[in-house]
């Protein structure tokens, strides 16, 4: 008689487990990709652009969007909304935004995982913005649950859902609750340094689609009409990232005042006494201004 168990711990989908990209290389197919940052610097901002340009270009069908109250204040969320939510027919809608306010939610939530019938109504990619709200707003404790959850996840993903999650840091932007956990059960890590319209500065922390990302390595990426434009030569730049976010500021203001820049690199006080001097004469070398606008 054949033993089934086997049949149970060793699923097909993990001896075949190959992996393609969604949305090369930021993001891979059915797989989970965690995005971390400290708060404000644009991780909703950076997660609702991606899924806009996932559902404009019918890379996904039906995106199931777990929010915090604060994101309909969002004007990428509010654009969504608009444009692909559809409240008196959910089933035609491609963008179903969901706000969890109880423990129930999280049961529905685990029970249509377990039972296929998430997969079944169409939801080929779901968002949580963000990980540690989400906890807050159905009455769950992070730290004991987190694991769980991740696990319900991975099942998920099994069904061939492509999965999103923002999740906040504390004041050092590095450390954050359930960091072991969420490293070793998502394919893909993310540390967001700063965002703006399309472009957005960051680390990879794990990246299992590419061999020359793993590990911790900076990078600069742009969404254009083409896909996502992703560089990682700010490594060996030390003036990169910085150039980078001031090409940027110049090409949105025209102008550029030192408290930008200092706003923009973001680092901390003795670290910006220690680079601002030597960051001066390269970035008047690279953009060449007048004497009187570089000391505005």
């Amino acid at each position: 008689m054949k033993c089934r168990v086997f049949d149970y711990i060793f699923p097909d989908e993990l001896l075949k487990d190959k992996l393609s990209f969604l949305l090369p290389p930021l993001l891979l197919k059915a797989k989970i990709t965690t995005i971390f940052s400290p708060a404000s610097v644009g991780k909703s901002t950076f997660i609702y652009q991606i899924v806009h340009f996932l559902l404009n270009r019918q890379l996904v069908k039906k995106v199931l969007c777990v929010f915090s109250d604060a994101d309909t204040t969002n004007a990428e969320f509010q654009a969504l909304v608009e444009k692909y939510f559809d409240r008196g027919n959910l089933s035609g809608s491609g963008f179903v935004p969901v706000l969890p306010a109880e423990r129930r939610f999280w049961m529905d939530f685990r029970k249509s995982v377990e039972n296929g019938s998430l997969v079944s109504e169409g939801v080929d990619f779901l968002v949580i913005d963000s990980l540690e709200q989400f906890f807050d707003l159905v009455g769950l404790d992070f730290h004991r649950g987190v694991g769980a959850f991740f696990g319900v996840l991975r099942r998920l993903a099994m069904q061939g859902v492509s999965i999103l999650i923002s999740h906040h840091t504390n004041k050092t932007g590095v450390e954050f609750s359930g960091r072991s956990i969420i490293l070793n059960q998502s394919d893909i890590v993310y540390r967001l340094r700063r965002a703006g319209r399309f472009k957005w500065f960051g680390d990879t922390w794990k990246h299992r689609g590419m061999k020359e990302l793993k590990g911790k390595t900076d990078f600069y990426a742009e969404l254009t009409d083409n896909g996502i434009e992703f560089s990682t030569d700010i490594v060996d730049d030390r003036f990169g990232y910085v150039v980078h976010l001031i090409r940027s500021i110049l090409s949105e203001k025209g102008t550029l005042r030192q408290y930008e820049l200092v706003r923009a690199f973001n680092p901390s006080k003795e670290r910006w006494q220690l680079y601002s001097s030597q960051l001066m004469m390269p970035l008047k070398t690279y953009f060449n201004p007048s004497k009187e606008r570089w000391q505005l």
